[in-house]
């Protein structure tokens, strides 16, 4: 498999955490950003921060912070989509694998397992029980332009990009617990918690 770029999804209000930057929610002790990235790290080839605002903030965890493209500025996720696979292309990477920043716990696999499902196709996504999960996926860094087209459209939101292109779904088990699972508020991330800590 060729070299992947990892892009950690975090531009999120997270209004249900009263604001600021979820990703630093602490989770085990440590932020939820740390677990995401150590999770990255072992699967790509190198990863980079989808956020706005100032930069310095994430400065502890050594990766490059890719604000939203002016043109494309606050447009949802595939704003942070958009940065992420333009990096991607300046670095000569073919291949872009994502994430959100409050799922500490997706399989260290997956951008293998992706891979495996994508042949031809220019994206690849996750599902469990039957349900999508649209931000969980690798894509091929050659359909920017579609994407780009796709945000012309006023498309915000990463399945209906992913709608408008060849895109491949692998099915996960959910036992002993949906390995996607995310945290939009304390008493879910709370919950995330709970079940890491019966695996150990």
């Amino acid at each position: 498999m060729q070299p992947v770029l990892g892009l950690i999804l975090a531009g999120g209000e997270a209004a249900r955490f009263g604001g600021g930057d979820k990703c630093l929610e602490l989770f085990q002790g440590r932020p939820l950003l740390a677990h995401i990235q150590e999770r990255l790290a072992l699967q790509t080839s190198a990863q980079v921060l989808s956020a706005n605002g100032d930069p310095a903030r994430f400065s502890s965890f050594g990766m490059p912070v890719l604000p939203d493209l002016a043109a494309h500025h606050n447009s949802g996720p595939i704003s942070g989509l958009i940065s992420g696979l333009t990096y991607a292309q300046d670095h000569d990477y073919e291949l872009l694998l994502i994430v959100p920043c409050d799922a500490p716990l997706f399989p260290t696999s997956l951008a293998r397992d992706l891979h495996g499902a994508l042949h031809t196709g220019s994206c690849a996504r996750a599902e469990t029980g039957g349900n999508p999960h649209p931000v969980f996926s690798l894509w091929r860094t050659a359909c920017l332009p579609r994407v780009l087209e796709a945000a012309a459209n006023r498309a915000r939101a990463l399945w209906r990009v992913q709608e408008g292109l060849s895109t491949a779904t692998l099915s996960y088990d959910t036992i002993p617990f949906d390995p996607f699972m995310d945290a939009d508020t304390p008493a879910e991330l709370a919950e995330l918690e709970r079940k890491a800590n019966a695996l150990r």
